[in-house]
């Protein structure tokens, strides 16, 4: 039998059949429905490893990918010049410019600009969540902002929510959505129906901003990922 590749595994109550998604990361993941078992799953994936091994063929073909001259962070309307090379670290916020002692196609390049972009998320997604927080009435415990691979955000048993720190190269309706969209779970900690209730209850056009997060999602800079550099 040919090797199995490691893959991660989504639960998700709206669909009805087993799906694949290959990320630029390299991640595998896969969509399934909840009533759907670990063998179950497994043998889809053996099934399908010829389009696993085609997919990530293609993505080893893509040139390696160049760091980017600026960042736009949409989420709060804020463009930011990068210098790259630039022989010392700093942040000018004035003119809003990065600088960065490193070439822009190197491993090293890249975790400065993942950890400029973490520390900004921190910067403006904690008092955000905290507003939507005392707008909606539902409280969480602490907070914390990852480069998670696959997920927008997560919400644990103890009111720990985790968010993305990409959120902020969306739209800023959308990272409303996804903020009321965790704080949620900190009621229901499902996808079942008094959830999807509670949601709708607090932002109406949930189901607007869940379809155009999957388009967004797949449009933001393969930089974002962080995924090394070759």
């Amino acid at each position: 039998m040919r090797n199995m590749p490691e893959y991660c595994v989504v639960r998700n109550p709206r669909v009805r059949a087993l799906r694949l998604k290959l990320f630029p990361n390299g991640t595998l993941q896969v969509v399934a429905p909840k009533d759907i078992g670990p063998r179950a799953i497994e043998r889809f994936v053996a099934r399908n490893l010829d389009w696993v091994a085609r997919k990530r063929g293609d993505l080893c073909e893509q040139p390696v990918i160049g760091l980017p001259g600026r960042v736009d962070l949409a989420a709060v309307g804020e463009c930011w010049r990068l210098a790259w090379d630039s022989g010392a670290l700093g942040v000018d916020a004035t003119e809003r410019l990065l600088r960065i002692p490193h070439a822009r196609t190197t491993p090293a390049g890249q975790e400065c600009l993942r950890q400029w972009l973490l520390a900004r998320a921190r910067a403006r997604l904690t008092p955000w969540l905290r507003r939507v927080s005392d707008d909606t009435g539902l409280g969480f415990a602490r907070m914390q902002v990852r480069t998670q691979k696959t997920r927008w955000g997560s919400c644990s048993s103890r009111g720990t929510i985790s968010l993305n720190a990409r959120m902020l190269l969306l739209p800023a309706h959308l990272v409303d959505y996804l903020l009321v969209h965790e704080l949620c779970h900190t009621r229901h900690m499902h996808h079942g129906a008094s959830f999807w209730v509670l949601v709708e209850a607090h932002c109406p056009g949930y189901r607007a901003a869940e379809r155009e997060l999957t388009v967004i999602g797949r449009q933001l800079p393969m930089w974002s990922y962080f995924y090394p550099l070759a």
